[in-house]
């Protein structure tokens, strides 16, 4: 079995999954003040959720409005289609925004570049990338004109726009892109800053991608040690990052102090945060991949039956039948070797 393995998704110090998806908007400041506004939010939130929506985006439709206030509507409508993962409706929303900014206010106006910035995310999200490049290069272009190249627009559209490149395989670029973004920051923000590391972790993950591993097992640890000290030990987030110096070490080759260590790491995630915990099992699938990769018989056996015997919610009837299926297939290869 190959093993695969992918960046872990970000989290909270709970280790849960952090809201990764919904694009920096920045803050127009203008709030819901035209009484017209208010009171139509208002009969709207009295409505089920599907006429609420439907009422809302009349509002960002209606010319009668402020401009700045259907922009800070659509922001709102954008916001709560991407907590339910409507990425469809999140890129219809922003296009909208997007066209009534450039009509009333122009492309260089602060909230309209804020609109261009989540269109283009929602795209590359949806794997929509005609043009993407030479978009995302116009309006990076545009937002360093207007804000400059230390603003946190600039910062969060230039990491976006890494997003294409990974997606074909261009690991090379989205390095770059990132280590732009790290050198940025690094002139204005602390090291321990949330926005700074978030950049070296993005910059970690390319690297692995573009299998320069010790450059990533470098920002890995580099991470890790500020994480304990700004958050602790058990906080999700240094958990997770251990389980990322694992990784990185595995991919290295070396194998044996990997595997000690994710087991050490698996073992405290579910002592710290329970067996369902996202974090947890996405530690645990990847160390049961492991495990087979290694053949490790008895750890793949041990860790497939935990996950069929006490499955968390978000595992699908067939795959607990497939983790049943491989504890039961390593059993009789042991059964067989052992009669041998």
């Amino acid at each position: 079995m190959a093993l695969q393995f992918t960046s872990a998704t970000p989290i909270d110090e709970a280790g849960n999954p952090a809201d990764s998806h919904a694009p920096d908007w920045g803050g127009s400041g203008t709030g819901f003040s035209h009484m017209r506004v208010r009171e139509r939010m208002e009969e709207a939130l009295q409505s089920d959720s599907g006429e609420v929506i439907a009422k809302i985006e009349e509002l960002v439709k209606d010319e009668s409005v402020d401009v700045r206030e259907r922009l800070t509507i659509a922001r709102a409508l954008v916001d709560w289609y991407a907590l339910n993962d409507q990425a469809t409706d999140c890129l219809r929303l922003a296009r909208i925004a997007t066209e009534i900014g450039l009509n009333n206010l122009g492309p260089l106006d602060e909230d309209v570049l804020v609109a261009r910035n989540s269109e283009l995310y929602w795209q590359a999200t949806l794997g929509k990338y005609h043009n993407i490049d030479k978009n995302y290069r116009i309006l990076i272009r545009d937002v360093e004109h207007v804000l400059g190249n230390h603003s946190e627009l600039a910062w969060a559209v230039r990491t976006n726009s890494a997003m294409p490149a990974k997606a074909r395989g261009d690991f090379t670029k989205a390095v770059s892109i990132y280590r732009r973004v790290v050198r940025d920051m690094g002139t204005c923000l602390a090291e321990d800053d949330s926005l700074a590391m978030s950049a070296q972790d993005n910059l970690a993950e390319a690297l692995v991608l573009a299998d320069k591993y010790d450059s990533a097992l470098k920002i890995y640890r580099s991470l890790h040690g500020i994480s304990k000290k700004k958050w602790g030990l058990q906080d999700g987030r240094t958990l997770r990052l251990r389980g990322e110096i694992a990784r990185t070490k595995f991919l290295l080759g070396r194998r044996k102090q990997a595997m000690k260590e994710w087991k050490q790491t698996f073992a405290d995630c579910l002592e710290v945060l329970g067996a369902h915990n996202p974090l947890t099992l996405e530690i645990h699938c990847v160390l049961l991949a492991a495990s087979i990769d290694m053949d490790d018989s008895q750890a793949v056996i041990e860790l497939s039956e935990m996950l069929v015997n006490d499955p968390p919610e978000e595992l699908e009837g067939e795959e607990i039948e497939s983790f049943r299926q491989i504890s039961e297939s390593y059993r009789q290869i042991g059964a067989m070797e052992g009669e041998e």
